[in-house]
């Protein structure tokens, strides 16, 4: 399921059933948005106890694990290689996590010629 709370736009929460019967959370925060990173754990905390359509979908059982948060790379490299070593995708800054497009950089071509 895909939310999309006005407190968090440009960004978005995505929430998605694991094995073992677990869900996953996810809250994506734009560059230029509304909340900035340092503010995030405060807006995962608000939005699980207001948001109406997360709470629902949540259920009122729900047992949470440690709050954890990382960086998405948006924007190409131009080398996502080295020896014996590839980096692709959205690991690699080559997927816009909003589209699912890849980078459009000017000047980023990918290229697989070894050094």
């Amino acid at each position: 399921m895909i939310f999309y709370p006005r407190s968090l736009l440009p960004g978005f929460v995505i929430m998605t059933r694991e094995l073992e019967d677990y869900l996953s959370i996810c809250f994506y925060i734009m560059p230029g948005g509304k909340v900035q990173p340092e503010e995030l754990y405060h807006v995962y905390l608000d939005l699980l106890q207001s948001d109406p359509y997360i709470r629902r979908a949540l259920g009122p059982n729900v047992v949470l694990t440690p709050f954890q948060s990382c960086p998405v790379r948006v924007g190409g490299v131009p080398k996502a290689f080295g020896k014996q070593f590839l980096v692709i995708g959205d690991a690699a800054g080559q997927v816009d996590p909003l589209t699912g497009r890849t980078s459009t950089l000017p000047n980023w071509q990918p290229s697989m010629q070894s050094d």
